[in-house]
């Protein structure tokens, strides 16, 4: 049996098309289906490299900070005094108060971190002074140049006795952290 031209080419042609399919679903699409896996994966290892370039970049940035922040961590802890050391500041807050001329009257209270709830103990200081309003200024500004880091959380200034309208009555409570 002997068949015609046109059927022989379409048997080729159709033999020919299913070798194709046969080697796309066999070879071809098992190697696209791998590559893609492939690109997933460096996709992946990309951004590990990524997170951890930064990490590290923060790292370095973190060392070559670190002297400024231990310099400031030491500035801070010489800016606190040791317990038992307030009579020291009050002197000196006294000494202040005597050579600008204001009449203090300064009481001071400690307070435990573990009971305040803080992660530092403190003193704290009430002053009430009395005198020109230069003099207050004066005394602000020279206990402004202690070596102690005070938080002054409010400050009062009010008029004094009407006959005596140059004094001045000033109000203010201030913590002064300690060294645990």
């Amino acid at each position: 049996m002997r068949l015609s031209l046109t059927k022989r080419i379409l048997l080729t042609n159709g033999g020919i098309l299913s070798a194709v399919i046969i080697i796309a679903l066999g070879v071809i699409a098992p190697s696209a289906t791998y590559i893609l896996n492939i690109k997933n994966n460096i996709q992946m290892a990309e951004s590990q490299l990524e997170q951890n370039y930064e990490k590290v970049r923060l790292l370095k940035r973190s060392v070559r900070e670190l002297p400024i922040v231990q310099k400031n961590v030491s500035a801070y802890e010489d800016a606190t005094i040791t317990k038992g050391q307030e009579l020291i500041v009050i002197t000196e807050l006294e000494k202040i108060a005597e050579r600008n001329n204001i009449l203090q009257n300064l009481s001071a209270s400690y307070t435990d971190a573990k009971t305040a709830g803080s992660t530092r103990s403190f003193y704290t200081l009430a002053f009430t002074n009395k005198g020109a309003f230069k003099n207050q200024i004066a005394y602000l500004q020279d206990v402004e140049k202690l070596p102690y880091y005070m938080v002054i959380d409010s400050i009062a200034l009010a008029k004094g006795i009407q006959n005596d309208k140059e004094n001045l009555s000033l109000n203010f409570t201030a913590k002064l952290y300690t060294k645990d």
